[in-house]
């Protein structure tokens, strides 16, 4: 099926039988269980501040000047070491530029070798794993590929062959290095077998700028405080709940799927008091529940068409019954539904067989102020032997009656500011639209510049001016013996298009999940700690400090009632 003719019917059939009896659920009474009509008091905790590990001491860095305050540096072509108001650390930074030739270097046929930074290190052998992190700023943009490092045993060496050194892989995007000191952390693996690199010291760290010949645009980038570790370094370090934390005012909640207990929680701020929506079933969950108000979320759940189909040839399609969900009463309500279109499918080369379309609610945000809602609905086409790619599209809904306000949208995981206007994530980057009944306006924000390095997820500051997001392009990290993507999370000003990084996530991988609290100090986010464990960790807006916010719990996918 063509995209085209997909995107229409996912249009035509998620516009469908939108039903207002609400269910009412037995399983509690609300009067006998909570008299106030609130959230019960419970002693569950998902916080523990005896599990905050101590801190770790900083391994020894075997760089013998780390900050450029020495003479250890060499430094030949556009490279040099100068006095910097601006350094990271200390006085002094490298700067690279390609306003120079290396002239003691050999040639290559293509590119230039416009700036070296070489400097030995203090070790008489190489180490099984190195960890190398530095700053780095740029006051012009940088060609994809044009910053290499590399591990070699000899100065000479090195400038004399084009294959005098080992490549360290960069895992870094060029194109997020801007006026803004921000962190690299990259791996060097020796396997032991290397063509270019032997286990005899000496050992060299190289910084070179290479950029193709003809290429006539001005570098000019900085770098300050490289470290090279011996073994796998985390710089992240877990700090105790802050006192924003214990003592939140206002009376928000955290919403997570708690996977220890296999249900959806709910939590203060702080982690205490914890309570199990245990009513709520999540066998066939289709959606992250969200907050429809203070009390209520909605969450959705998969459906098939038929149910029971009674021909082995047909290909039952998936839907959604999105439940909105009352956590205080246990009242539960279908207020909107998708229905998939069936398939049928042979083994012989019947002309009947044909796809089934799935069409399942991924994702919703509530604008209940100005009554209206964005729904993600996403669709594909699947058989026995295949499954497509989702295509997805926002819906607008009038909360009064769940109906389809605008549905021309191209995208997921919309999310409401408090002006009104829509974020999301759409396939080149982070978009907001300006909604005003079923008029639409877009704009591009924030574009991606490569396949899976933005997270697919948004959220808004109170103000409505500022959007958090995850980046990937501060390098890689460790988790579980395999090297991932290590993601930055960050601030996009809407307004001016200003990026302020906040945290390079190293400890762990995270999982597509932001959300930032009322008051605008914080922002929660899921981080996988292990193959089978992942945590909530808060983060503090203002100095960049983190810590897990749920420690005695598997949990993720955490959100702010607002």
């Amino acid at each position: 099926m063509k995209r085209a003719d997909l995107l229409n019917l996912v249009a035509y059939l998620s516009a469908v039988l939108i039903l207002f009896n609400a269910c009412g659920s037995d399983d509690m009474d609300p009067s006998g269980e909570n008299p106030q009509g609130g959230f019960p008091e419970t002693d569950l905790s998902g916080y523990d501040a005896g599990r905050i590990p101590a801190k770790s001491d900083p391994l020894p860095n075997l760089l013998q000047d780390d900050s450029f305050e020495g003479n250890e540096w060499f430094a030949c072509g556009g490279a040099s070491i100068a006095t910097d108001a601006n350094a990271y650390s200390g006085s002094q930074t490298a700067i690279l530029e390609n306003d120079a030739i290396c002239e003691t270097a050999d040639a290559p046929f293509f590119t230039t070798r416009n700036a070296i930074l070489m400097q030995t290190l203090d070790i008489q052998q190489l180490p099984e794993l190195l960890t190398i992190s530095f700053w780095i700023r740029a006051d012009t943009a940088l060609p994809e590929g044009a910053l290499k490092l590399y591990m070699t045993n000899s100065q000479e060496g090195f400038l004399g062959s084009l294959a005098g050194g080992q490549g360290i892989v960069s895992y870094f995007d060029e194109s997020k290095i801007g006026s803004e000191w921000r962190q690299i952390k990259l791996y060097y693996e020796n396997d032991g077998d290397s063509f270019f690199l032997s286990n005899s010291p000496p050992f060299s760290l190289v910084f070179q700028l290479e950029v193709e010949i003809g290429y006539t645009q001005p570098i000019r980038l900085y770098i300050d405080d490289v470290k090279l570790s011996s073994e796998d370094e985390t710089f992240t370090q877990p700090e105790p709940l802050p006192e924003g934390l214990q003592n939140y005012a206002g009376s928000s909640r955290i919403l997570f799927l708690n996977d220890s207990n296999n249900t959806v929680s709910s939590m203060e701020p702080n982690g205490q008091n914890v309570v199990n929506h245990s009513q709520i079933p999540l066998e066939f969950i289709n959606s992250i529940p969200q907050w429809y108000g203070s009390q209520e979320i909605t969450m959705a759940q998969k459906t098939f068409n038929p149910a029971n189909p009674g021909d082995l040839e047909i290909v039952p399609a998936s839907g959604t019954d999105l439940f909105r969900y009352n956590l205080v009463t246990n009242d539960e309500e279908v207020v909107y539904q998708t229905i998939g279109d069936p398939g049928r499918f042979t083994f012989t080369n019947d002309p009947d067989n044909r796809e089934a379309i799935d069409i399942e609610v991924r994702r919703t945000s509530w604008d209940l102020p100005n009554d209206r809602g964005a729904l993600t609905v996403c669709g594909r086409s699947r058989n026995p032997g295949f499954v497509s790619d989702d295509v997805c599209s926002i819906n607008i809904v009038d909360t009064n009656d769940f109906s389809v306000i605008n549905d021309e949208l191209r995208g997921f995981n919309a999310v409401w500011s408090s002006r009104g206007q829509l974020a999301y994530y759409g396939s080149d980057g982070i978009y907001v639209a300006d909604v005003n009944g079923a008029s639409v306006n877009t704009e591009l924000v924030h574009p991606q510049t490569g396949i899976g390095t933005l997270m697919q997820e948004v959220d808004w500051n109170p103000a409505g001016d500022q959007l958090v997001f995850a980046e990937s392009a501060g390098g890689v990290t460790f988790l579980n013996g395999a090297l991932i993507n290590m993601f930055t999370i960050s601030t996009l000003d809407v307004n001016n298009g200003t990026i302020t990084p906040l945290l390079n996530v190293d400890h762990g991988a995270l999982i597509t999940n932001l959300s930032w609290s009322p008051d605008g100090e914080y922002i929660v986010y899921t981080l996988s700690v292990s193959e089978n464990a992942s945590q909530i960790w808060w983060l503090e807006v203002a100095t960049g400090k983190t810590g897990p916010l749920t420690n005695t719990l598997n949990a993720r996918y955490a959100y702010w009632s607002k």
